[in-house]
């Protein structure tokens, strides 16, 4: 795939990092689909939804998949393989992403304040808006939304507030437990695996609302339904995964504890995250609220600087188990 940004979708730049595939946000990019050769499915060795523990996380068990995208799925990029196997142990991680009541709460406990801007999508493309952030997203949002124009340093904060507060430890997901949580059990592109126009009952997606209602949305491409919300949703507001959990796919970009990289050569096997001294670009998965279909997949990657704010990015809380 060409990783070149088409005019429309250009961020303006006021901090560094943004040399990025932006038109992976968004439905505005056309994507072909590729048909190389097949590779083998996925075989999950764990399904079935997993028990909640006393901290609203839920238990995912322990388990073997293939990590990636085989060569025949449509609109896959060169850096979602080679698909492999990774072995997990089992790992806790929260039903739905962080709410804006809970980063609230963080923010009025720490005084934790944002470094730089949020890009806010402005009917042409992300740019810098003045007093964007977290609060003031660029769309109106309640309490029980996710968070988003939160970075990666943000996330990390929050996983350590929230560790000195009742004794666990909680982390962002690793990447590979990211996708083995958002598959479900499932090998198919999404969890839901019954095409295009069924995503509505399963996620928050650039649909039929957000091209009505989203300033410049009549130039997306959308899922061919209405899933009744043109941004953000209340988490929850859609059919859980086979897991248990809600919102993996859709509603906001999450990010991940990993550094990007490229190409999964001498990834981790064990489902740990592929992290680096220096690392300059982190990991987001999930796609969402402007995600257009090729752009709503389990093994679909994008990746920012630990700075950087978008109005379509948040994060959900992890943690080991013994």
């Amino acid at each position: 795939m060409n990783r070149a940004r088409p005019a429309a979708l250009q961020c303006r730049r006021r901090n560094s990092g943004l040399g990025l595939p932006v038109a992976l946000l968004l439905g505005t990019l056309g994507l072909a689909a590729r048909t190389p050769a097949a590779e083998p499915a996925a075989t999950p060795t764990a399904s079935g939804p997993g028990s909640l523990l006393e901290d609203g996380l839920v238990r995912i068990r322990a388990g073997q998949f293939r990590m990636g995208s085989p060569g025949s799925e449509s609109g896959r990029n060169e850096d979602e393989g080679p698909a492999h196997s990774v072995k997990l142990r089992a790992f806790a991680l929260a039903r739905y992403p962080v709410t804006r009541a809970e980063y609230a709460q963080f923010v009025m406990a720490t005084g934790h304040a944002s470094s730089s801007d949020c890009l806010v999508w402005n009917n042409e493309r992300f740019e810098s808006a003045a007093g964007a952030d977290w609060r003031n997203p660029g769309f109106s949002q309640t309490d029980q939304e996710p968070v988003v124009c939160v970075s990666w340093n943000d996330a990390r904060a929050y996983t350590e507030w929230l560790s000195g507060r009742g004794g666990a430890h909680y982390r962002l997901a690793s990447e590979a437990e990211y996708e083995y949580a958002a598959r479900g059990g499932t090998s198919d592109a999404r969890f839901w695996a019954a095409g295009d126009q069924n995503a509505c009952a399963y996620a928050d997606v650039a649909d039929s609302t957000a091209q009505h209602l989203v300033p410049g949305g009549d130039r997306w491409t959308v899922h061919p339904c209405d899933d009744g919300h043109a941004y953000t949703a209340p988490v929850g507001s859609y059919k859980p995964n086979p897991f248990g959990l809600y919102d993996m796919l859709g509603n906001v970009w999450e990010w991940v504890e990993d550094c990007y990289h490229p190409s999964y050569d001498e990834a981790p096997a064990d489902g740990s995250a592929w992290t680096e001294q220096h690392c300059s670009q982190h990991v987001l998965r999930g796609g969402s609220w402007a995600g257009y279909p090729a752009a709503v997949r389990s093994a679909l990657r994008l990746w920012f600087g630990p700075d950087v704010r978008l109005n379509v990015m948040g994060f959900r809380v992890a943690r080991s188990l013994p």
